[in-house]
C-alpha cells in the first residue's frame, strides 16, 4: 500500500490516524504542512480537502481521522474494538509504589 498522511503541528487527530497506521503495521509517509509542502502546494494537489489529517491510501483520499479508521476497519486492518484495559485491584498495582496512609 501507498499511503501519505498530511499533517499539521499540534493536530491531536493526525497523530491518532498515524497511531492507527503503526497498530495495523502499515508503512506511511508522512508530510507536514508548512515544514514539507506549503499550505498552497497541498491545497492545489488536493483542492477538496477540508482539514486535517488528511490521507491518501493507494491514490483514494481520506478527508478525516473517521474516514481512515472506517477503511482500515473494513479491510480488516485494526479492529473497531477498545483494548482491554488491566483491573488494578490497589494503587500500588496501577501506580507501582505503595502510598502511605
Amino acid at each position: 500500500m501507498d499511503i501519505t498522511v498530511y499533517t499539521v503541528n499540534g493536530c491531536h487527530y493526525c497523530s491518532q490516524v498515524k497511531e492507527l497506521l503503526r497498530r495495523a503495521n502499515l508503512d506511511f509517509k508522512k508530510v507536514k504542512i508548512g515544514q514539507d509542502i506549503t499550505r498552497e502546494e497541498f491545497l492545489d494537489k488536493y483542492p477538496n480537502a477540508i482539514g486535517y489529517p488528511f490521507t491518501v491510501i493507494d491514490g483514494v483520499e481520506y478527508k478525516s481521522l473517521v474516514d481512515t479508521a472506517k477503511f482500515l476497519v473494513e479491510n480488516k486492518l485494526v479492529s473497531s474494538k477498545s483494548p482491554k484495559s488491566k483491573k488494578w485491584q490497589t494503587p500500588q498495582q496501577m501506580w507501582g509504589y505503595k502510598f502511605i496512609q
